[in-house]
């Protein structure tokens, strides 16, 4: 399987779409709008004019692997974030700072990994630089730094 970048011709990006062909996408570029496939679509909105592109998807997989395992980590973070004094009390506040770096850092890999498949690459490091960032205040951001590897390959 493969992954697509659907762009209009008036430059609108219409998405990524697996398929193992680029018509394969374009078939479910249309069931998601509703159609039952391209041809449905086109019998009723006309032929899609625009370009199909394929997307290392290599490089998405892994950043989503990745994606999975850094937000893994920050979820025990976010577990213990509030534990203090060994556990006699609870600190709300420092839970709640956790949930929302980790939230935040959850948006930045999902914008690095849509600009990937859009191949901003410069944008896609600049997300990912925020979250390693994030990381790094709270522990770990190893998987953000083999993640920024990987984008600036």
């Amino acid at each position: 399987m493969k992954t697509y970048q659907i762009t209009s011709s008036a430059g609108v990006d219409m998405g990524t779409y697996d398929g193992e062909t680029a018509a394969d996408a374009l078939d479910a570029m249309a069931r998601d709008a509703g159609y039952e496939s391209q041809a449905d679509a086109a019998a009723t909105v006309g032929a899609f004019e625009g370009t199909v592109g394929e997307v290392d998807g290599a490089i998405i997989t892994a950043l989503r692997r990745l994606h999975a395992e850094t937000m893994s980590s920050w979820s025990g973070c976010v577990d213990t974030a509030g534990i203090a004094d060994c556990g006699e009390r609870h600190d709300a506040a420092r839970e709640e700072r956790a949930q929302d770096a980790s939230d935040a850092a959850d948006a930045h890999w999902d914008r690095a990994i849509e600009a990937v498949e859009a191949d901003d690459l410069a944008t896609a490091r600049q997300e990912m630089e925020w979250a390693r960032s994030l990381a790094a205040e709270w522990g770990d951001s190893s998987i953000e730094t083999q993640a920024i590897g990987l984008i600036s390959e």
